[in-house]
């Protein structure tokens, strides 16, 4: 696999984020436009360029910097012109402190959404966006503010060592693009399931787009939350869920409308969610291929 050219990369950043885009993103949050070396614009660009060739550090980034590997992003302060920008560091890692993250987010989604157009293909004849839903788990290092953020899970033997984030991504099933992700603690007080960061998510997905999630996605809280955003949802269920749901036993070739009635387990555990609220949609009985006659269940809104 080919690495990416990193100046097809930069002028393509430049095209989806110029640099008036970025004046005015500051404005909106009333953070200063530097006119210095690090510029929220380059500092941007050199985070993205840090993990264009697996994962640089600080020190790679400015070095990248100063032998003009982003020349056209800089702009006419002293230090450029007279060519007296210093190899430390410092001033990177204290711009990138510094940088609000609200700019960063909207500097994010701004390129996802100026980036689907040009790389949407699609199946023939389907023209909505359809986004696939998971989740993973991320060790950090062990420092004294990530466990407190992200205490570490325990077993057996007591409580680990390394901090764990738990997070969230929806990814276009054409161009590979993925959403702004949603995190946070997987284990301690404040835990959150995958479901609940999916749903954080959720505004980020366009409004026609749809949500396809396997079977940790299938069930109620989560169809009900997509159904709430005015999205749809393809989602797969457990074949006891599916039975609940159809009164039946399950048939390959089932193509059925039903009505999923909230449970009194699903209110126990999301109390937010109203008493008898339902999910309207398809229930369908197909078979695995890699199993003889073995059903997968989906449900569509």
């Amino acid at each position: 696999m080919t690495s990416p050219n990193p100046l097809q990369l930069l002028r393509l950043f430049q095209k989806v984020a110029p640099a008036h885009y970025f004046y005015q993103l500051c404005q909106k949050h009333g953070y200063g436009f530097r006119q210095g070396v690090y510029t929220p614009m380059v500092v941007v660009w050199l985070m993205i360029w840090q993990r264009l060739p697996g994962n640089q550090g600080l020190a790679a980034a400015v070095q990248y910097l100063l032998h003009g590997g982003a020349q056209d992003l800089l702009n006419d302060c002293k230090r450029c012109m007279q060519d007296e920008v210093s190899a430390a560091p410092g001033g990177y890692c204290q711009a990138r402190q510094n940088l609000p993250k609200l700019i960063v987010s909207e500097v994010t989604d701004r390129i996802v959404e100026q980036l689907r157009p040009e790389m949407q293909e699609g199946w023939k004849g389907l023209k909505r966006p359809v986004l696939v839903v998971d989740g993973t788990t991320v060790p950090l290092p062990h420092s004294t503010e990530l466990v407190k953020a992200f205490p570490p899970g325990s077993n057996q033997h007591g409580e680990n060592h390394w901090p764990v984030m738990q997070m969230v991504v929806f990814h276009d099933v054409f161009s590979g693009l993925a959403l702004r992700p949603s995190w946070g603690p997987m284990y301690g007080d404040g835990a959150v399931s995958e479901q609940e960061l999916a749903e954080q998510t959720l505004g980020r997905v366009p409004a026609d787009g749809v949500v396809l999630g396997d079977g940790n996605f299938g069930i109620f809280y989560f169809a009900y939350k997509v159904q709430q955003s005015q999205r749809q949802s393809i989602l797969r269920l457990t074949q006891a869920r599916a039975r609940k749901i159809l009164g039946s036993e399950l048939t390959e070739g089932t193509d059925r409308k039903v009505v999923w009635q909230v449970s009194r387990w699903d209110r126990a555990r999301h109390p937010e969610l109203p008493e008898g609220c339902t999910v309207e949609g398809r229930l369908l009985v197909c078979a695995n291929p890699s199993r003889t006659m073995a059903p997968r269940i989906w449900t569509t809104q």
